[in-house]
């Protein structure tokens, strides 16, 4: 008889526009013939009902639970105001001079336990369907792991260590005592929420040993991410000069990547080669946009778009991540689509790739813009295209995903 495996998610990972949606959304697909699916989600302000529509045509036979938290407007009067004050927060924010410390309380925030009203639907969800197994993915909803009921096998699901991208973000600012008490409480924080687990998912080995390093307790496996397509084995190299970055400015990292790269990397670029051009693919909100624009004219903003392939095919795409833990879908994109890349250290991190041989690995700006100028040269580009591919054959397939995923559940009943 098959178990029931309840997901507990902060939204329809649908469309797979993010990392994290793909993670979410190929964790599910794996096994959803192996359990019985019931998945939990935040219903939140700009939700694409036609979304959760084509996701539900992925998984007929799941039973979807929404947990449906915004705010009901019913009378003009009432989306009225709110539209006015969301308008004059708006415009306060234009005005309101930046406060630094903004960041560290979001990770104090990251950690608070969720409204009472979901912790109980929750609960009542894992009794009415007799649960076995409770599966919580992303770092803002961890605090459910620890209101579940005894009777269910709890999985946390760590796509990105919080504590390792909070440590690199204070060495940007050591003096700040605020800072560095928010990092201790919310590491706290995390590590306790882990080790009232039953099982963790890590999605690298790399995240896996930095987990046991630093004393968590409850047992760690690595289950790394798969590709929602296959190889794409029509190789195009083109000789335009056109680098591609993809990722939101949902994700901090991304801005922040994105902002290294212009401010180290692009105008010494384009002193040496004024002819490339810098295509950013992803949904940016308007205020990001600008300040890049600002600094950078020349910058081209896609959007999100339908065909990621035809979006990237010909190009260099760069990875210029600083910050983070985890693993970058990005890369794991471009290798089976065969587009070369180059990347930072921390960009590649948990990726079984070899700097020369098939991407580039540089975090020395002079070196990033060097190595981009060196995949100018086809026979190269073939070359890395050629054996990146070779990684994801090996490395990143449903089948091995489905059957990493079945010994971890299975690890839990023995």
């Amino acid at each position: 008889m098959k178990k029931n495996l309840l997901f507990i998610l902060p939204f329809i990972p649908y469309p797979l526009v993010t990392g994290g949606h793909q993670g979410m959304f190929n964790g599910i697909d794996c096994i959803k013939d192996d359990f019985n699916i019931f998945i939990a989600y935040y219903v939140n302000w700009g939700d694409n009902d036609g979304a959760t529509e084509e996701f539900k045509k992925h998984f007929p036979n799941a039973t979807l639970l929404p947990m449906d938290n915004r705010i009901k407007l019913s009378t003009f009067k009432e989306r009225l105001i709110s539209k006015l004050l969301r308008m004059l927060t708006a415009e306060a924010e234009k005005h309101t001079p930046f406060n630094k410390n903004a960041k560290y309380d979001l990770w104090l925030w990251s950690n608070r336990p969720q409204p009472a009203k979901w912790e109980q639907f929750v609960w009542d969800v894992c009794k009415k369907f007799h649960i076995d197994i409770v599966q919580v993915e992303m770092p803002w909803i961890s605090s459910f792991v620890l209101s579940l009921p005894d009777s269910v096998k709890k999985v946390y699901v760590h796509h990105e260590l919080a504590f390792i991208r909070h440590q690199l973000e204070l060495q940007e600012d050591p003096d700040n005592l605020y800072a560095r008490t928010c990092y201790i409480h919310s590491f706290a924080s995390e590590l306790n929420m882990l080790n009232h687990a039953d099982a963790i998912i890590t999605v690298s080995d790399n995240d896996k040993l930095k987990l046991e390093d630093v004393g968590v307790a409850t047992p760690i496996y690595a289950s790394f991410s798969v590709l929602d397509e296959t190889i794409n084995d029509t190789l195009y190299v083109s000789d335009e000069k056109v680098l591609t970055f993809v990722g939101s400015s949902s994700h901090v990292v991304n801005k922040l990547g994105i902002r290294w790269f212009l401010d180290n990397c692009w105008r010494m670029l384009k002193a040496k080669e004024p002819s490339y051009r810098l295509k950013i693919i992803g949904t940016w909100d308007e205020k990001s946009k600008m300040e890049i624009i600002q600094a950078c004219r020349e910058i081209e903003f896609s959007g999100f778009v339908e065909d990621l392939y035809e979006a990237i095919k010909g190009s260099v795409m760069i990875v210029p991540i600083t910050i983070g833990s985890g693993i970058r879908m990005k890369i794991l994109e471009a290798a089976s689509k065969g587009v070369p890349f180059v990347t930072t250290t921390i960009g590649a991190e948990g990726i079984p790739l070899k700097d020369g041989y098939d991407c580039f690995i540089a975090d020395d700006p002079n070196v990033f813009v060097d190595d981009i100028i060196k995949l100018q040269n086809k026979k190269l580009k073939l070359s890395f295209i050629k054996n990146a591919q070779m990684v994801i054959k090996k490395n990143y397939s449903k089948e091995a995903l489905r059957e990493n995923r079945l010994k971890i559940y299975n690890n839990l009943f023995n």
